[in-house]
């Protein structure tokens, strides 16, 4: 989208040089056709050294960009951010596309797998399972009877999901308006579980705003535990819900 039609569509008005941003990223992390936003003045320092196409900031701190990074200006970044989100978003779960599946897995009936997925060998995929678009199912994973995964999810090797798992479901993000309006964020990250890491039945780990929240190697994870958007969970971690 050019940043001609993005300023059009959130009402923001846009006066310098036009190009085109593909997707959203952090201050960090933005590459050059991606669109950030900024609303916090710890995070100056990075406002100033970002490779971001294009940041939604106030007019305070439009002076402190890079001069190959473009502004959008705004009274209140982080709800132009969620607005924009909304116009990023693609259609999930689309199965137009065939998944790719090694040899010598073992799928049940009743299984979808999303467009352009890779199911590696030794794959053991049990019934009603939903897989998304862009999944990658590495070696010997086992996935018990209902779960999820949303698209863009890598699951690595010898990971073990227990029945009734969601892996990158939206994590709970809104900004907010002058009227107390709830307007979501559209989470455009994705989930990460490194190998062997096994993860209860029915707990759910949320996928990223941008960027990737992520499951280190040999972690494990209860029955019932909820991991928030765009957390990272060290290397052989033990994640337990507390118990009565």
């Amino acid at each position: 989208m050019f940043l001609s039609d993005l300023a059009q569509k959130l009402g923001l008005c846009f006066s310098g040089k036009d190009s085109e941003v593909t997707s959203l990223g952090t201050l960090k992390e933005a590459t050059s056709s991606q669109l950030t936003y900024f609303d916090n003045p710890k995070l100056l320092e990075d406002l100033k050294k970002t490779h971001a196409g294009a940041v939604l900031v106030s007019e305070n701190f439009a002076s402190f960009l890079p001069s190959t990074t473009q502004a959008l200006i705004t009274p209140t970044p982080h709800l132009s951010m969620a607005y924009a989100s909304a116009l990023f978003t693609c259609k999930p779960f689309d199965t137009s596309t065939p998944a790719t599946i090694a040899p010598n897995t073992f799928i049940a009936t009743n299984v979808i797998l999303g467009s352009r997925s890779v199911i590696e060998e030794g794959v053991h995929i049990m019934p009603n399972v939903t897989i998304g678009a862009d999944v990658s199912i590495g070696k010997n994973v086992i996935i018990y009877p209902n779960v999820v995964i949303y698209d863009k999810s890598v699951i690595g090797a010898n990971c073990i999901l227990q029945a009734g798992v969601i892996i990158g479901g939206d994590g709970f993000g809104y900004a907010h308006t002058a009227k107390g309006e709830h307007i979501k964020i559209h989470h455009s990250g994705n989930v990460i579980l490194e190998e062997d890491v096994e993860v209860g039945a029915n707990s759910t780990i949320d996928r990223a705003v941008f960027g990737s929240t992520i499951i280190k190697k040999g972690t494990k994870i209860d029955n019932l535990v909820q991991i928030a958007h765009n957390c990272e969970i060290g290397q052989g971690s033990i994640i337990v819900k507390s118990r009565l």
